[in-house]
């Protein structure tokens, strides 16, 4: 939790709660992740949400056809929803 808590003490650390889940989710319980996601976070958190929250639409933004990325924006949505759910039962 220490090192979690390091994100959103400055000023310029925005949405402190949704970046630190963004950074729960990709770590995936490694901690060694979890410390590099947090630098990055200090950073440039739009990166952390980015991947945490639209990974397949990320990844594909600059080669998927713009009619395509309503679908992409979906199945992120509806994965980064499960994963949450997931995690509540925790």
């Amino acid at each position: 939790m220490g090192v979690l808590d390091s994100y959103g003490l400055e000023t310029w650390h925005r949405e402190k709660h949704r970046v630190q889940l963004a950074i729960l989710k990709l770590s995936d319980g490694n901690l060694e992740q979890l410390r590099s996601l947090v630098d990055m976070a200090k950073t440039d958190y739009r990166d952390v949400l980015a991947y945490a929250e639209h990974p397949e639409e990320f990844k594909a933004a600059f080669k998927t056809p713009p009619h395509e990325l309503d679908a992409i924006r979906q199945r992120d949505r509806e994965q980064y929803l499960a994963w949450l759910g997931r995690s509540e039962r925790f």
